[in-house]
């Protein structure tokens, strides 16, 4: 690929200003077109490094004093023929200047002189994608030289105030495959170039030819006829230009009419403009198919065709426009008006007034009498029809270009573009668009939040600012959609109709040749209304009502359930892709005939789709060690069974595998349990999340209505650490059976909605001090595993927490693997619990059940002896007090003692059956009344 910049300089070094354009459209990419064309170094390169592969635009005529003759052959015409062409017209116009009546014998003869006065010279000349040539003559002195545009078909001339491409410029995007040049470059012709670069001054006849004014033969009148005199040929050429003006206008009205009608006017108003429209087809102004296309167009943009069918408004329109063709509009009264009136008071004469009224016109209609005025048909846009007048577009397409002053952006889609660009211009099509561009990289979560795509997974932080700046950035890309804006089918038609007349010699031209190409002219001042409405609209798109409308409007496209995402249970996300957990063949089964499956480790690449929501800011690396890692893990657990516990445990905590276990970390203080707690949590990134100690007590304890943030932060967490609870304070029982059991949970955000938390996570806690669990039933228990941490660091010895979690950072990927090799254990075989660790947790239960110590040591079994269930509570409170133990409440007691499998008798008086009290201590705070005297309660 060509290094633009390099050959920019070069045409900057020449003196040459220039400008860059849009390797699609060839429109400037510079505020203010070529006007801002520049032979100045440091502005050239700002340019092309901004946009390095943008072609290199040059202005013609007085810049650089030289015209350029651009041959734009279509159709499967070719540069040459056209060029051919070109000699043709020299040819008449030296025979015109010799007095030759026979200009094609002239021009023959001519062909074999080789000194032919009006023979082109040779001059540089540059090929272009399409198949075109540029040639390159120097102005003349004293002439001024402009811009031409069809001087004969596919024939343009540019001059001072257009511009050109220069080589080695090429053709990229859309329009340049659908023109069939996508990356073809211009290429300077054979002994054409730069270092020879040297215009040959034009010959007279083509610098007559270029200069030439369009010419249009005067009807020819009636036969029994006398020639007019010239006076009243101009008057009448004079009255025809209004007159067909006139009829483009109306056009222009009668649709806008049309495609604004509201509900329950828009039948009748269809019927009314297809009238007077049909009454200007009658009378030779408009076309049928120009006025067809129109209609349906606008019927398409104001529904109608939505609500009754396009049979039935087809059927509609072909009658309405009839019915007005068999009443053709008397413009008599139009080019009468004309004389004693003030300038363009003609042009403003009212248009008939409505049809007959009814659903359909199944008959022609009295024409209305031109003379009555009707305001509501006033033709306000007669001045804009004059300013159609203006030349073609400089860069030598037919479709019509901006100025120069469009916001370009030459690294869009162009296909999301086009497709942004066919959005209606409210909140609904912004949102669309919002979509087509952000669409992949934007979620949001229900009753959660908006999500967005960080290139590696679906993430909360930031999802609202990453919102709302799309949403400006989309907002900013609307004014380049002016660019792209399609034609409407009427301006289609009318501009296709245009062009094609266009392509007829001048003097070939007639009537509807000519109202043809006004006709174009109008539909390109539409179209360019549009784009200059598109642009407005993209101004007020910046502001914040605006933008909130579009993300609102989007949401609902691009919302899911909180189940929704991290469904995977075996799949987690790291740095370089995503892990998963699959089984596979065993190469290694030693029966050839059987199959044996193993579980492996498998990096896939990360996607969208997968809907995952968190990310351990680590890379895998199967090979990576962690030998600090081990050298810890092994002093501070020396025992081995505890130590592959703890890396079983957390490798399962990668996962969203519930398993119903709380680990809860203990010991005395400078142990390792914090360090060993914080490092995995570091490694294992948003998957980590920590739970305050006020919500495991019951402190946060709520009403069933309101917030539970603390809840709410834990969807997608595979792991979550319990804050140490402080001192005297126990777990509440049922958060614990909750954060393990893997049931459905309802939380929600502060100002948010409920939703159903499902806890995959693994919980796990560190304390010095084992906290209160007063649940004796086997739901708590079971789930508790104590770990006892034992080994305590010297002080010579510690270091700070910091230092060596850094060491530890260093070995990341090495201890990912340490815990991948927990997790393939457990999918292995299950997590295991060895018998140190029951022990202290069998410890630390019966620990935290008075009842039990209790019974074993006041109570024993004895057949046919039954005690008052009264004086065994009073003697299990006086053990309680003896013991420094707070005992149960007497209804909590009742419901406990037949856990324990003590069995009570119901009746008048309350017993325990086959119990019998002994070695009840003392209660100081008690006093009995006689040696008949019972317990009594003293609480």
């Amino acid at each position: 690929m060509p290094d633009m910049i390099a050959h920019a300089l070069g045409y900057g070094l020449r003196g040459w200003p220039v400008f860059p354009c849009h390797p699609n459209t060839k429109q400037p990419l510079t505020e203010h077109g070529l006007k801002n064309a520049s032979a100045d170094p440091e502005r050239i390169r700002a340019w092309w490094k901004k946009h390095p592969n943008a072609m290199i635009g040059v202005p013609t005529g007085a810049p650089i004093g030289a015209f350029v003759v651009d041959l734009d052959p279509k159709d499967g015409a070719t540069a040459e023929g056209l060029l051919g062409l070109v000699i043709e017209r020299l040819a008449e116009l030296r025979a015109e200047g010799e007095g030759v009546d026979d200009a094609a014998g002239f021009a023959a003869a001519l062909e074999q002189e080789l000194s032919a006065p009006f023979a082109l010279p040779p001059c540089p000349m540059v090929r272009t994608p399409r198949g075109g040539l540029h040639l390159w003559f120097a102005m003349p002195d004293g002439l001024e030289i402009g811009n031409r545009a069809g001087v004969i078909p596919d024939v343009d001339v540019r001059g001072t105030g257009g511009y050109v491409i220069l080589p080695p410029s090429t053709r990229r995007g859309r329009k340049a495959k659908d023109d069939g040049c996508d990356g073809v470059a211009y290429l300077w012709e054979e002994d054409s170039g730069l270092d020879d670069f040297d215009p040959p001054a034009a010959p007279p006849e083509l610098i007559r030819f270029v200069l030439e004014k369009h010419r249009r033969d005067a009807p020819q009148a009636a036969a029994v006829s006398p020639a007019p005199s010239h006076a009243a040929g101009a008057d009448r050429a004079h009255d025809d230009e209004r007159i067909r003006r006139y009829g483009l206008s109306a056009l222009d009205n009668e649709l806008r009419e049309l495609e604004r009608a509201g509900r329950g006017t828009r039948g009748h108003t269809l019927n009314k403009c297809g009238f007077v429209l049909g009454q200007l087809v009658g009378a030779g102004v408009l076309t049928e198919s120009v006025v067809v296309a129109g209609m349906r167009g606008a019927v398409d943009r104001n529904g109608l065709a939505q609500v009754d069918g396009w049979v039935l408004v087809d059927r509609n329109i072909e009658r309405s426009i009839r019915a007005g063709m068999d009443s053709p509009r008397d413009l008599a009264e139009i080019a009468r008006g004309n004389n004693g009136r003030r300038p363009g008071a003609a042009l403003r004469a009212p248009l008939p007034s409505d049809p007959p009224e009814g659903p359909s016109l199944a008959g022609p209609a009295a024409p209305q009498s031109a003379g009555k005025p009707d305001s509501r048909r006033a033709n306000e846009d007669v001045a804009s029809a004059r300013e159609g007048d203006g030349e073609e577009p400089e860069d030598g397409d037919d479709d019509p270009v901006d100025d120069g002053s469009t916001v370009q952006f030459d690294d869009l889609d162009p296909e999301r573009l086009a497709r942004a660009a066919a959005e209606p211009q409210n909140d609904t099509g912004n949102a669309r668009r919002l979509r087509t561009w952000f669409g992949d990289d934007i979620l949001n979560v229900r009753d959660v939040g908006q999500h967005v795509w960080a290139g590696a997974h679906w993430d909360a932080q930031g999802g609202d600012e990453a919102m709302q700046r799309y949403a400006q950035i989309v907002a900013e890309r609307i004014v380049a959609e002016a660019d792209v804006l399609a034609a409407m089918p009427w301006e289609e038609t009318a501009i296709e109709a245009g062009r094609m007349a266009e392509k007829k010699a001048v003097h070939d031209r007639d009537e509807s040749d000519l109202t043809a190409i006004e006709a174009a002219k109008v539909a390109r001042k539409a179209l360019g209304g549009r784009k200059t409405g598109r642009r407005k609209f993209a101004i007020s798109c910046g502001n914040t009502s605006r933008l909130n409308g579009m993300i609102a409007q989007a949401l609902p496209h691009c919302t899911v359930a909180p189940d929704d995402l991290d469904v995977e249970p075996l799949a987690m996300n790291v740095r370089n892709g995503t892990l998963r957990m699959v089984k596979v063949a065993d190469p290694e089964c030693p029966d050839p005939d059987a199959t044996r499956e193993i579980w492996q480790v498998r990096l896939d690449p990360h996607r969208r789709d997968d809907r995952i929501s968190k990310l351990m800011p680590v890379a895998y690396d199967p090979e990576a060690t962690c030998p600090t890692w081990a050298a810890f893990m092994e002093r501070f657990q020396p025992n081995p069974g505890i130590r592959r516990f703890l890396q079983v445990y957390h490798g399962l905590a990668l996962t969203g595998i519930v398993e119903q276990a709380f680990v809860l970390n203990y010991g005395l203080g400078a142990n390792g349990k914090s360090t060993y707690m914080e490092a995995l949590a570091r490694l294992m990134g948003s998957y980590a999340q920590t739970l305050p100690a006020e919500a495991l007590t019951g402190e946060l304890q709520r009403r069933g209505d309101q917030a539970t943030p603390e809840f709410a932060r834990l969807p997608g967490a595979r792991m979550v650490r319990c804050a140490e609870l402080p001192r005297g304070q126990g777990f509440r029982e049922n958060t614990l059976k909750m954060l393990t059991g893997g049931e459905k949970m309802p939380v929600r955000h502060l100002h948010g909605r409920f939703f159903d938390l499902i806890p995959a996570f693994k919980a796990v806690g560190s304390c010095n001090e084992k906290p209160d669990i007063g649940g004796i039933d086997e739901g708590i228990w079971r789930r508790v595993k104590l770990i006892p941490w034992t080994v305590t660091i010297p002080p010579a010895e510690r270091r700070p927490m910091e230092q060596v979690l850094a060491e530890f950072a260093a070995e990341s990927a090495g201890i990912l693997n340490w815990l991948l090799e927990g997790l393939l254990a457990y999918l292995e075989g299950g997590l295991v619990v060895p018998p140190e660790i029951h022990q202290a947790t069998e410890s630390y239960r019966a620990d935290m059940d008075p009842l039990g110590e209790f019974l074993t040591a006041c109570v024993e079994p004895a057949e046919g002896h039954d005690e008052t269930a009264r004086d065994v509570y009073l003697a299990y409170s006086a053990w309680c007090h003896a013991s420094s133990v707070r005992p149960y409440s007497e209804k909590t007691f009742a419901v406990l003692m037949p856990q324990k499998g003590i069995e009570k008798i119901s009746g008048r008086i309350r017993k325990y059956k086959n119990v019998r009290l002994h070695d009840v201590p003392e209660d100081p705070t008690r006093q009995k009344k006689s040696s008949g005297d019972r317990w009594e309660d003293s609480f």
